[in-house]
């Protein structure tokens, strides 16, 4: 069992000091621009499965109201029918096609801090003389305790993967070394496992102090249920939407507001998170949201079912059928749609785990179809899919028709299978690959 858990020299050249200060200053220069006009454009998944794009006029309690970019003309909907939605600004940041980048805002410190229900807080860690705390930009210095603690990293951009053994340490040099953390402060209280090799070469399980300066990241161990922040976004929390920040953090809020002269502002709902800041994060923008899933538990992202079955459709052949499939990040992912990849031809086929159909009246399966870029100009691939007992029109993607929406509804006691069928539209295999963007499941409350 873990005891009390408590505790960077800042002597580094002045040179080293004014960069880092220019390097804060960067995200507050771009972040202020919060309320331009810019920062109103957004796409907004309805219960539906469609996206909706357009400028974002209004946010209150009940509604949200949207100009159709299409249109122009004014669309209300209520809050229980917005399951997400995205910037506009974040879409245009990498600079490329709006629908196709999803990566979420990298953090503006090098530390960063995840929570057991997958909330990411970049900051730095402190050690003070009552206790340890980690310093947030807009939230503040917020009480550290590692009971609620994922993992830590102090510096670099890797962090161990969790075990269920114990906490694992990652050091700077690379090595890492399994056991329990006791406490943290300038130093570690360490106890590796009986038998564990560190990287001084000693072992055993005799608790010896790890100095701070030493450590890039620690991954503290998972409990036995699993509970770690891909399964928390798709089981039910208590409440408040989950929300992607331009610094990079990722936190639960409640009563998001916008409007066109105040802008962005939602309240946390982390009891832990809120007694540091009970405010509306209107006076941040720092805090300015760039993506946000309304209701978590309502959406399934494809992409965290992991690789389908896959097998090649008779009468085709496929030379390399094993890589036919890539999928990305979903924690690296703006509400954790992360892009998938195909190359055809091929049939894949996805299970849906038994809980989605228990937990709704419906479920609608939404994304968007398009070839993969470059793209010869003579690229034809038809798709087409069956949901549960329900099967889609033939999709038909070339060079008029290079990206298709698609949304499918089935109710949720026939929702158990998705299969996709890739064919190569009767002009051999050029072009043949393709990827599902924003492909999620949306459960449609009872």
């Amino acid at each position: 069992m873990r005891k009390n858990r408590l505790r960077r020299n800042p002597s580094r050249c002045c040179a080293e000091a004014v960069l880092a200060s220019l390097l804060l200053l960067v995200p507050v220069a771009w972040s202020q621009s919060a309320h331009a006009e810019s920062d109103a454009l957004v796409r907004v998944l309805s219960t539906d499965g469609r996206w909706i794009a357009g400028k974002l006029h209004s946010i209150d309690a009940d509604r949200w109201s949207v100009i159709e970019a299409n249109s122009a003309t004014e669309r209300v909907l209520p809050c229980s029918d917005v399951i997400a939605f995205i910037t506009q600004r974040t879409i245009a940041v990498g600079g490329v096609d709006a629908d196709s980048n999803l990566t979420a805002p990298a953090p503006i410190s090098f530390g960063l801090l995840e929570t057991n229900d997958g909330q990411r807080l970049p900051g730095n860690f402190r050690a003070a003389l009552d206790r340890n705390y980690w310093d947030h930009r807009w939230i503040g210095a917020i009480p550290l305790s590692m009971e609620q603690v994922a993992s830590i990293r102090f510096r670099g951009s890797l962090t161990p993967t969790r075990r269920e053994d114990g906490d694992t340490v990652l050091f700077l040099n690379g090595d890492t070394t399994t056991g329990f953390v006791e406490s943290l402060g300038s130093d570690i209280a360490f106890e590796p496992i009986a038998s564990n090799e560190s990287p001084a070469g000693q072992a055993g399980s005799e608790r010896r102090k790890l100095s701070n300066d030493r450590i890039a990241a620690i991954a503290f161990a998972r409990t036995p249920d699993g509970s770690d922040a891909q399964a928390k976004q798709t089981s039910e929390r208590k409440s408040g939407a989950r929300i992607w920040a331009v610094d990079g953090s990722v936190v639960d809020g409640d009563e998001l507001q916008f409007d066109i002269v105040k802008g962005w502002g939602f309240r946390l709902s982390d009891p832990l998170l809120l007694g540091v800041r009970p405010t509306m994060t209107t006076d941040n923008s720092a805090a300015n949201p760039v993506a946000g899933l309304l209701y978590p538990s309502r959406l399934l992202p494809l992409a965290v079912l992991g690789k389908p079955s896959i097998k090649v459709p008779t009468g085709s052949f496929h030379y390399a059928i094993a890589n036919a499939s890539h999928i990305g990040s979903s924690a690296r992912a703006l509400l954790g749609l992360a892009l998938i990849e195909f190359a055809g031809p091929l049939t894949a086929r996805y299970e849906l785990p038994p809980s989605v159909a228990k937990s709704g009246s419906a479920i609608v399966f939404s994304c968007e179809i398009a070839l993969s870029e470059p793209a010869p100009m003579d690229a034809r691939v038809e798709v087409d899919f069956t949901f549960g007992s329900t099967h889609s029109e033939r999709f038909v993607l070339d060079a008029n028709h290079r990206r298709i929406p698609i949304s499918i509804r089935e109710s949720a006691a026939n929702a158990t299978t998705l299969e996709m069928r890739i064919t190569d539209g009767g002009n051999g295999i050029a072009g043949d690959r393709i990827e599902l963007d924003r492909a999620c499941f949306i459960i449609v409350a009872q």
